[in-house]
């Protein structure tokens, strides 16, 4: 399979490569900045332009990607604390990117991550999702945009749209049972998801979500292509 990763280098991006190698994907990333950076381990091609730049229709149909991961809210090219110019920097760039995958005249599954940014208003009751993002600040905002922008294109023929809610995505747990099994509590709706993810114990020191992964990984895998 082909594999479009769009988003800067990360360590969840690097698990979600790691495993793609593994399972004999061929991977190629637009990392959505103009600066050329250093080759990305184990990465087929690699395309150092803004999601805006006008190459990007030329560079999907260079890939015809079977399916295309878009970082979305964990896509480091973005700061934690968003402006309105991010959030319409991010919207622009997103239709930038679906427009050119039409233009390919097949089908491309489309995996949006995204988060719990979008619920940052108190809730009564469990959040599925069935509710209505309300978000407060940019950051909720821009993931909120994005998923409105994603749905706009779940009729067209082209595009095959997943959208993934990644919750408490950080940091590592101290082993497995502080963690539920990624895709232990996933309602469908249409085609999203809410992946839940317990809260580690947390030890105060910063390590690389990559060690997260090492033992669900393919629980991912099978959300991102199998759902």
């Amino acid at each position: 399979m082909d594999i479009a990763l769009v988003g800067a280098r990360s360590y969840l991006s690097d698990a979600l490569i790691e495993k793609f190698s593994k399972e004999g994907d061929r991977i190629y990333v637009v990392t959505g900045h103009d600066f050329v950076t250093r080759k990305i381990p184990k990465v087929f091609e690699q395309y150092n332009f803004s999601y805006v730049n006008e190459s990007v229709p030329q560079i999907f149909e260079s890939i015809a990607p079977d399916a295309v991961v878009f970082m979305g809210d964990f896509d480091t090219n973005f700061p934690r604390v968003v402006e309105h110019r991010h959030v319409l920097e991010y919207s622009t760039g997103l239709v930038n990117i679906l427009s050119s995958l039409q233009n390919l005249n097949r089908k491309v599954r489309f995996v949006y991550l995204s988060s719990e940014e979008g619920f940052e208003q108190s809730c009564d009751s469990n959040i599925t999702e069935l509710h209505e993002m309300k978000p407060a600040g940019g950051r909720g905002q821009m993931v909120r945009q994005g998923e409105m922008t994603l749905d706009n294109y779940k009729s067209d023929f082209c595009i095959d749209p997943i959208v993934l809610r990644l919750d408490n995505l950080y940091g590592l747990p101290v082993d497995n049972t502080d963690m539920l099994t990624i895709a232990v509590r996933t309602v469908p709706n249409g085609r999203h998801y809410n992946v839940t993810i317990h809260k580690p114990n947390w030890d105060g020191v910063s390590k690389p979500l990559y060690e997260q992964y090492k033992n669900d990984e393919q629980a991912i895998y099978g959300w991102l292509f199998f759902a």
